[in-house]
């Protein structure tokens, strides 16, 4: 065999995986700035476009012109651009994969620029390269704004998250050794390609000399679609991580730290709390945002999770309307601001979506306490709670901010229980005395309650076969920046027995 058909046989150098999903227009672009633009020996690389079955046959034609005779199109009976991406990948022969988004456009030296930073850094299992922003609208130069800012904290910050599906290079053995891309999880199966690398003990870094430009196309629907999507994923991965060797890695998203909140039997207990919390409420602020709470779980009591599902879905055209409303009006800021907000909303209708579609009780998992037991911020599963954000971490240490109102549910057996509660304490914001403290919605009595270092203690006697329900209310708290009315940043509840007399 001659030394040119034994080149031609051996693997190339990359493999550019490139779905056909979402290519917004630009999939001309992005296959001709691969295929006859780089600065890369074409013989050293193939070009892999992944495309459903019923694609359009005269897309198709003109993506193959483009092709050289050792690139491929492959197709699947799959939708999802995630699902296309995974399946692409098997069929792959470089030595290094690359992926990328068929709205995205190659710098001409990315491979060349890849070879070198590859050969930099061979302790790299792989990178992400910069991405560039294309816009067209306001609305895409707002959208853009965002999610540079997202992705520029977590490729400069984050420990191990540095994936950007949009220009990312890997060597195969390390996709192989994680297991690739999960793609039943949605968009979120980037995320979960960061932490199963760095489960593995695989290190990932950031190559900003590597680009491409990504084009935005500033529709709310698009951007709607693809964050809820994301976050079914998301929630999705928290119902099923127990027994996942990267548990832990990722914090859950509110609904699922707060859904037995969402069950009506929780949720009416939730509702008398904060209505006998109302009568220590101050100012005219204050009451209006307290009415707005008693509205939620009004809600929650009267429809549950099917309820709340249709209200964060009317929330969300509601701040599409006035977001489009600033486009209209060319208010760059406010828009900004609505455009943010929107995205939260979104992501908060995709994780109650994936807990409807789940079809499982919202309390099925948790379990009953002990006689002496400890609460710990993430431990959702080991005592029914309600008002609950997510777990945060502040100089090393775990806690959970809670709602103004806010109930951990303890079945514990019928005696007495002496609990200590302990908070963070932040400058300008002291626990102590701050806060108001029922069992059963009934409040006790301010002398029984004693301070301690972060924290309280108290006796809980129990009286029923149904245990005690702990609850709390404050004022608000507000940090800079923040949306949410804040109450206890909680860090730890221990129980213990104690005898009587």
């Amino acid at each position: 065999m001659s030394s040119r058909a034994e080149a031609s046989a051996a693997p190339p150098k990359f493999s550019v995986i490139i779905p056909l999903e979402f290519h917004r227009g630009m999939v001309e672009r992005c296959v001709r700035g691969w295929s006859a633009e780089q600065d890369f020996p074409r013989e050293q690389f193939e070009i892999v476009i992944a495309a459903p079955v019923d694609h359009p046959a005269a897309e198709l034609a003109e993506v193959r012109a483009m092709l050289a005779p050792h690139d491929r199109i492959v197709s699947f009976d799959f939708q999802h651009d995630m699902d296309l991406v995974a399946r692409a990948a098997l069929e792959t022969r470089g030595e290094v994969l690359v992926f990328t988004e068929a709205h995205c456009v190659p710098a001409p030296d990315f491979l060349s620029a890849s070879v070198r930073t590859l050969a930099e850094r061979p302790d790299w299992s792989g990178f992400s390269g910069s991405s560039h922003p294309l816009t067209h609208n306001l609305l895409s130069q707002v959208e853009a704004e965002m999610y540079v800012s997202a992705i520029g904290r977590n490729m400069r910050e984050h420990p191990w998250l540095k994936i950007l599906d949009q220009c990312l290079v890997l060597r195969r053995g390390a996709y192989l050794q994680c297991g690739g891309i999960e793609s039943g999880y949605g968009h979120f199966a980037e995320w979960l390609l960061g932490a199963r690398l760095h489960q593995k003990g695989l290190l990932m870094g950031f190559a900003p000399e590597v680009a491409i430009h990504h084009y935005y196309i500033g529709e709310f629907e698009d951007v709607m679609i693809f964050t809820q999507d994301f976050a079914k994923g998301q929630m999705r991965f928290a119902m099923h991580e127990r027994d996942d060797p990267c548990a832990g890695m990722f914090d859950s998203p509110e609904c699922w730290q707060d859904r037995a909140g969402l069950d009506r039997r929780v949720a009416g207990k939730m509702l008398r709390l904060v209505r006998r919390a109302g009568k220590h409420v101050q100012g005219e602020d204050g009451r209006k945002e307290w009415r707005a709470r008693l509205k939620t779980w009004t809600r929650r009591m009267l429809g549950g999770l099917s309820l709340e599902w249709r209200s964060a879905c009317r929330r969300t055209q509601e701040l599409r309307q006035e977001t489009q409303h600033c486009l209209e009006q060319g208010d760059r800021e406010g828009a900004k601001a609505l455009f943010y907000q929107l995205i939260l909303a979104c992501g908060r209708k995709g994780h109650l979506e994936a807990l409807r579609e789940s079809k499982s009780d919202v309390l099925s998992g948790f379990i009953l306490s002990k006689r002496s037991g400890r609460w710990l911020p993430g431990d959702d599963a080991k005592v029914i709670q309600a008002g609950f954000f997510s777990r945060s971490e502040v100089f090393g240490r775990a806690f959970c901010w809670t709602h103004p109102e806010a109930m951990l549910w303890l079945p514990l057996k019928r005696g007495a229980y002496r609990l200590r509660i302990r908070w963070i304490e932040f400058p300008g914001l002291s626990g102590k005395g701050r806060y108001r403290f029922y069992q059963d919605e009934r409040e006790v009595a301010p002398e029984e309650v004693q301070d301690v270092k972060e924290g309280v203690e108290l006796t809980l006697h129990v009286r029923s076969r149904r245990g005690a329900r702990l609850g709390w209310s404050c004022e608000p708290h507000r940090g800079p920046g923040e949306l949410r009315p804040l109450g206890m940043p909680l860090a730890e509840v221990k129980w213990k027995a104690v005898r009587a007399g």
